[in-house]
């Protein structure tokens, strides 16, 4: 008889128990929705634009929340320059309730000079409500200037011995470097016998309008006419074809010389 008061005691102590529970509004665990105690993740995405436009940056969780979501923000230059290529900004987003989303814009900046695509990080830290999975995103600038043209002087007049100095320019200076190749064919003049041939690869570096070679005749005790050369530019990287190609005129020095 003991035995079976103390069972029905203990019954009677579950039932009040769970009662308590209800009545505090408790509920199984199984019920409970992960959303409303575990925060969103948060990422933002990378954004391409060309120079002059503006980037819209988009962060986004994985699901809405029913209080603010915040999170600071900052830029950084990378191959982009801030204050010459973007405008630096910094602040901090809020991603109302419901929501899932904000942006975030960034200025780029204009300019006439051919140069390669440049970038720069939008960054993010301090998240309120929300769990930073992707804390940092590229914002990709396009540069959408046209090359600058390549030129030789057109033509030089020498006379034998001398040394000529030949300017190769561009037509406006450039973000990058002009690569290009050069090198003498043979006129009437040959090289060897009236000249020292001449072939390589320079460069003009970035910033610069121009570099020059040097073509040097050869002297000799021989009256001839008049002779001729020239230089050919080929082989161009990051510039475009203007005028590529310089007459050399040799005038003689020797006695009795024909001048034509």
């Amino acid at each position: 008889m003991a035995a079976f008061l103390r069972k029905l005691l203990r019954g009677f102590i579950i039932v009040i128990l769970a009662g308590a529970i209800v009545s505090c509004g408790g509920q199984p665990e199984d019920d409970l929705d992960p959303k409303a105690v575990i925060p969103p993740g948060m990422s933002i995405s990378d954004v391409a634009g060309v120079e002059g436009s503006t980037l819209i940056f988009t962060v986004q969780v994985a699901y809405p929340k029913d209080v603010d979501i915040t999170v600071d923000y900052t830029t950084s230059g990378s191959s982009a320059a801030s204050g010459v290529d973007f405008t630096s900004t910094s602040g901090t987003l809020t991603i109302p309730p419901a929501a899932t989303s904000a942006n975030i814009t960034v200025a780029t900046t204009a300019d006439i000079l051919d140069e390669n695509d440049e970038a720069f990080s939008v960054n993010l830290s301090n998240p309120v409500n929300a769990e930073i999975t992707d804390s940092s995103a590229v914002g990709s600038i396009i540069d959408d200037d046209p090359l600058p043209s390549l030129f030789i002087d057109p033509f030089v007049l020498i006379t034998e011995g001398q040394t000529a100095t030949l300017t190769i320019s561009i037509s406006e200076v450039s973000g990058r470097d002009v690569n290009f190749s050069y090198a003498t064919s043979n006129g009437t003049a040959v090289s060897g016998s009236d000249f020292q041939a001449l072939s390589g690869s320079a460069v003009i570096p970035q910033g610069s309008l121009s570099t020059t070679l040097s073509f040097v005749s050869v002297d000799d005790l021989v009256p001839e006419a008049q002779e001729s050369a020239s230089v050919v530019l080929s082989g161009l990287s990051n510039v475009s074809a203007g005028l590529l190609t310089m007459a050399v005129t040799i005038n003689d020095d020797d006695a009795g010389a024909n001048p034509f």
